[in-house]
């Protein structure tokens, strides 16, 4: 154990196996196999296997193997295995293996394995393996393996594996597997394994494997293998080795192996194998295997395998295996396998396997595995296994097995396996398997293996295997297997 110290002015210069410091101006400058620290009017630059923190003007970068932060204006830039944010003018921009978040003027990009959310004037844009979304001006955007909706002017189009529907004032273009409809003027085009329908002003085109039907000013066209009817001016043609049909009062029944509907002042109702339509005053009700639509009032209700949608004064609930999308006065709740989300008045909440987000008055609620944040009035709370952090009033919370970071009025609270960092007032406390540093009022307090260093004042107090040093009032105690030196008043 070699020591070699220099006194300049009141200054102190530390060349040991462990720790070489220098101060200059109560200035200290730390080179350790585990820490380098430089403060230059009182700020602080950790060069750490672990940790490299820089502090120009209480500003902090953090280079680490977890974390790199660098706060400038009271920013911070996370570079981390699991993190990389970056705040300017208390914006954050996240780079994690699991989620990567730009805001920008409290606007949030994510870019995840699982999700990738831009938000710009407090709009969102999700890229997901499941879920797609861009929200501008509010209006949503999904891209997903089951789902992809785009809102514009609260319009939705969904483009999935089983459903794509593009609502364009307010109209529902569906492309399913089992449906297609599009809906024009409330207008239902549905093509369908066993069902296709055509609403053109309340008319209604089916073809099907077993039925097509179509009606065109309330007339009705079946070409079925069991049945054919061709109503022309409320004309009955039935063609079928096992149908019966009667009409009463312009009013159709039918009772078919395949197919029972009966209409009611032109109204249809089809109990089928394949499908049950119940039209009452122009309104559809399909009971289906793979669809159950019900319009009322021009309102559309899907119950099917694959999509449940209602539709209320143009509002749709989509419960699928997928996806169930609920909205109501142009709101949607997404009740989904991989996502479920919940619009009221323009706010979205998600509960996925991935990711479950709240928006309410445009805040954010993730509740994922890798990440749960929460933005209320523009706050973001983050819980990922990697991950969590709280924003109230633009402050960050991160709880992640590497680090957990609070900012509470721009103060940052690092609770990592490497290193625990709380800045309060924009002080720094570090707690790491190597160092742990407290700065209360610009001041540091180290505790790790190889050192621990407590800064009260400008003071230093070193404790390390092969050194302890304390400085009170600028002067230095060392307290070391092979060498005790105290200096009082720098003497």
């Amino acid at each position: 154990m070699t020591i070699c110290c220099k006194i300049y002015g009141n200054d102190i210069e530390y060349i040991d196996d462990n720790l070489a410091a220098k101060v200059y101006g109560n200035d200290i400058e730390y080179i350790d196999d585990n820490l380098a620290v430089k403060v230059y009017e009182n700020d602080i630059k950790y060069i750490d296997d672990n940790l490299a923190a820089q502090v120009y003007g209480i500003d902090i970068e953090y280079i680490d193997d977890n974390l790199a932060a660098q706060v400038y204006e009271n920013d911070i830039e996370y570079i981390d295995d699991n993190l990389a944010a970056k705040v300017y003018r208390n914006d954050i921009e996240y780079i994690d293996d699991n989620l990567a978040v730009k805001v920008y003027k409290n606007d949030i990009e994510y870019i995840n394995d699982n999700l990738a959310a831009k938000v710009y004037k407090n709009d969102i844009e999700y890229i997901i393996d499941n879920l797609a979304e861009k929200v501008y001006k509010n209006d949503i955007e999904y891209i997903d393996d089951n789902l992809a909706a785009k809102v514009y002017g609260n319009d939705i189009e969904y483009i999935d594996d089983n459903l794509a529907a593009q609502v364009y004032g307010n109209d529902i273009e569906y492309i399913d597997d089992n449906l297609a409809a599009q809906v024009y003027g409330n207008d239902i085009e549905h093509i369908d394994d066993n069902l296709a329908a055509q609403v053109y002003g309340n008319d209604i085109e089916y073809i099907d494997d077993n039925l097509a039907a179509q009606v065109y000013k309330n007339d009705i066209e079946y070409i079925d293998d069991n049945l054919a009817v061709k109503v022309y001016e409320n004309d009955i043609k039935y063609i079928d080795d096992n149908l019966a049909a009667q009409v009463y009062g312009n009013d159709i029944e039918y009772i078919d192996d395949n197919l029972a509907a009966q209409v009611y002042k032109n109204d249809i109702e089809y109990i089928d194998d394949n499908l049950a339509a119940k039209v009452y005053r122009n309104d559809i009700k399909y009971i289906d295997d793979n669809l159950a639509v019900k319009v009322y009032k021009n309102d559309i209700e899907y119950i099917d395998d694959n999509l449940a949608a209602k539709v209320y004064k143009n509002d749709i609930e989509y419960i699928d295996d997928n996806l169930a999308a609920k909205v109501y006065k142009n709101d949607i709740e997404y009740i989904d396998d991989n996502l479920a989300a919940k619009v009221y008045k323009n706010d979205i909440e998600y509960i996925d396997d991935n990711l479950a987000a709240q928006v309410y008055e445009n805040d954010i609620e993730y509740i994922d595995d890798n990440l749960a944040a929460k933005v209320y009035r523009n706050d973001i709370k983050y819980i990922d296994a990697n991950l969590a952090a709280k924003v109230y009033g633009n402050d960050i919370e991160y709880i992640d097995d590497n680090l957990a970071a609070q900012v509470y009025g721009n103060d940052i609270e690092y609770i990592d396996d490497n290193l625990a960092a709380q800045v309060y007032k924009n002080d720094i406390e570090y707690i790491d398997d190597n160092l742990a540093v407290k700065v209360y009022g610009n001041d540091i307090e180290y505790i790790d293996d190889n050192l621990a260093a407590q800064v009260y004042e400008n003071d230093i107090e070193y404790i390390v295997d092969n050194l302890a040093a304390q400085v009170y009032e600028n002067d230095i105690e060392y307290i070391d297997d092979n060498f005790a030196v105290k200096s009082m008043g720098m003497t």
